[in-house]
Parts: structure tokens; sequence; C-alpha cells
């Protein structure tokens, strides 16, 4: 056996560390050090995880030790397992002597060349904290892979307005799906590896939670959870109106949609209105209705739509019913630009054909009427913005035709 003394100095405290390694059978490693005042909150001695299982191949991985004992020690009698030391901060122990603390400790396997899986232990002790003993296993050869599954990061927190946050998938598993039952989650991907969950505004009181759920082949299911801060009175409003408004419409859109949220008898409609294209300013009102899918075969779209929901409180899509329209929101994606969902009364100006967005408010409360004569629509809206304080009204009424555009057979096209 070689035993090596070793004495540094850390936080103006001498520590001495005697490190005894032993070959043959394993490998054996004990630290000691001057007591330090033990956290009474914590336990003496805890490792994670609390079993190791290697596949066939073998590999190294990692258990996380932290003690506040004054000694302790971890040993396995296995001559396939080696086992390695280090401080929190990934240098090898000795370096910066000893402590308590955390610690990480390396298991190592040499690959497994029998058809038979073996077993072992790794038993960590200390001084007067009794002892942690971590059943290891390690596959057979030929033995199938077990896939792994990570995601980072693995918590998001959403402001009350709404944003987005980029999701990185890790994993070796043939195919993988990420759900997510709670309907203000929406859940895009532009990549095999990167998702983007987007919350939608929380016009209540109460903070809401929900979890998004990562599933592989033959993976050990991944969970994130996810939560969204509380709507405050206090919120600056999104709308930058300072009178009340009513545009000047020439031109009219629709488009129609589906959403995998709502049920299959039901469809958004993206009703889109604009003032003369050749002015210097140009009104837009972008209104998303709730339609029955009739309408959107027929394109009978007369009828009264309101705003869902009392005053500022915008339900989840699953509680919309035909005839409802869906109040505006702002998503803010991390890195970015902000996205206009539901509906918004926009001023444009057009300058040297460079478009710009000078004024805008979210339509919060109010309903539209929409009538037809044969190809000829009159629709006459009155809204409200999100200005609590001073609420300012977007209303008005637009005569003449609309032309319709059908992508309900693209099921991941949503105007929200």
């Amino acid at each position: 056996m070689n035993t090596k003394t070793v004495q540094a100095r850390l936080a103006k405290r001498l520590l001495c560390i005697v490190c005894a390694v032993a070959g043959g059978c394993g490998d054996s490693t004990t630290l000691r050090y001057d007591p330090q005042p033990p956290d009474a909150s914590a336990p003496p001695l805890s490792v994670t995880p609390d079993t190791l299982v290697f596949d066939a191949e073998g590999g190294t991985l990692v258990l996380n030790l932290a003690t506040t004992t004054a000694e302790w020690k971890i040993e396995s009698p296995s001559e396939w397992l080696t086992i390695k030391v280090e401080s929190s901060d990934g240098s090898p122990h000795g370096s910066l002597g000893g402590g308590a603390g955390n610690f990480s400790i390396r298991i190592s396997a040499t690959s497994n060349e029998t058809d038979a899986r073996r077993t072992a232990s790794i038993r960590v002790s200390g001084n007067d904290a009794g002892t942690v003993t971590i059943p290891v296993e390690q596959k057979a050869f030929g033995e199938s892979h077990t896939p792994s599954l990570s995601v980072e990061p693995s918590s998001l927190t959403f402001k009350a307005d709404g944003e987005s946050f980029d999701l990185v998938v890790t994993t070796d598993a043939a195919a993988w799906t990420a759900t997510c039952e709670a309907a203000w989650i929406t859940i895009t991907s532009d990549n095999d590896a990167t998702l983007r969950a987007t919350a939608m505004p929380n016009r209540t009181a109460s903070p809401r939670s929900a979890t998004i759920l990562f599933t592989g082949e033959d993976a050990e299911p991944f969970e994130v959870s996810v939560t969204q801060a509380a709507h405050s009175e206090s919120s600056s409003p999104l709308s930058t109106l300072e009178r009340d408004v009513r545009p000047s419409l020439a031109v009219a859109s629709a488009t129609f949609y589906a959403d995998d949220r709502l049920p299959n008898t039901l469809r958004l409609l993206q009703l889109n209105l604009y003032g003369d294209l050749a002015q210097h300013e140009i009104d837009n009102l972008m209104l998303t209705l709730c339609v029955g899918a009739d309408t959107q075969r027929t394109g009978a779209i007369e009828g009264r739509y309101a705003i869902a929901g009392e005053g500022n409180t915008s339900p989840d899509l699953p509680e919309l019913g035909e005839g409802a329209v869906i109040a505006g929101t702002l998503i803010r994606p991390s890195g970015g630009d902000p996205l206009f969902e539901g509906s918004w009364y926009r001023m444009l100006t057009n300058e040297a054909n460079q478009v710009r967005l000078t004024e805008m408010a979210p339509c919060t409360e109010g309903e539209i009427v929409v009538e037809r004569n044969g190809k000829r629509y009159s629709i006459v809206y009155r809204f409200v913005d999100d200005n609590e304080a001073r609420p300012h009204t977007i209303a008005g009424s637009y005569a003449g035709t609309v032309e319709f555009t059908n992508l309900v057979r693209d099921a991941g096209s949503s105007p929200l």
C-alpha cells in the first residue's frame, strides 16, 4: 500500500489529507480532515443516486457525495470496478484539501463479456454516520441497450404575459414524443433536437402549473415542470393608444385554420381587415374567431361574435365555443420578435415602401357582428383595449367582399 500525505492551505485552515489507494481486489480511498461544525439540517452522509446500472460495454457513472462527517471511506471489493474521487469543482481530490462538502465519485466498469449479468456493491461509511450501500449491476454481453432521454432545461417559469422557451432534447432513443395536457401550453418543433414551448398569457389572479412529458422508445420518461405567474392588476397595458380609434378599412380577407387543441367540430378563423394600402397610414384590424366546421365549408361567417370571458380573462382554447372572439395577446419568444396572437388593432406606417408598426392595442372586450348580402359583407365591431386605468375603444364598420383561404388540411397551422 502506498500512502501519500499532502498539506495545503485552504481558507486559512491547514487541512491534512491522507489518501490510501489499495490495489488487487478493489479501490479504497480514505479522507481525514479537521472537523467542521456540522449542518444540523443535513444528513451526515448522503449519496445519490442510490443504484448504478452499467451497460455491457462498461463506462463511467458518477455518484454525488455530500458529507459533514469528520472522516469517510468509500470502497468496493469488485475487480471490475474502479473508483476516482474528485472535489466539487471537478479537480482530482487532494489538490484542494479535505473538508465537509460535496464530492464527485466516478465509478468505472470494465466491459462484461459474459452471457450473465454481474453485480457488486459500493460502500460509503463515515465516523458516527453509518454506512450507505450502493448496489451496482452490469448487463450481460449482447443484452439490449437502454436508451437515455434528457431535456434541458428541466423546468420553465413563464411570465404572466406569456412567452416562449426552447427545450433541447438529448437522446439515443429511436423515436420520442413530447406532450402536455395543459391547453395554455403550445409545443412546436424546428428540428429533431429542439422544441419551443409557448405559454399563452395568464389572465387569472392565480399562478398555474403544468408538466411537459417526454417519452422515448424503451427510455425512461422525462418530465419538464412548467409554472406561470398570475396576472397582476398593476401590469402595464400592451396598448399604446392614447385615444379612441375609428379605423378606416378597405380590404378584408379570412383564413380558416384547424387547431389540435379544439374539438374537430370547431375551426379558427382569422379575419384581417386593412385600410387603403396606398396611404401613408394604414389601419389593420386582426380578429381571431371561433367558428363551426360547417362555416369553414360554406364560408357563411355571418353572426355575432363576442370576446370570451369577462374583462381581461381569456379562457383556454378547449373552453371556447362557436361564436367566440379570442382576446389579443402578445407572445415574447426568447431571442425572437414578439408575436401578435388573437385579436388586435394595429396602425402601420408606409414610408418608402417600408412598413413599420406605430400603434397597437389588444382587443380584450367587445363584439363583432357580420351580415352578408350575396358576396358582400357588412361587418360592425366595437372593442376595448387592455388599458384598465384609461380604456380606449376600437369601433367602426366595413362593407365589401371578403377573400377566403382554407388551411384546415394543415393541422399544425394556427393563428394562435
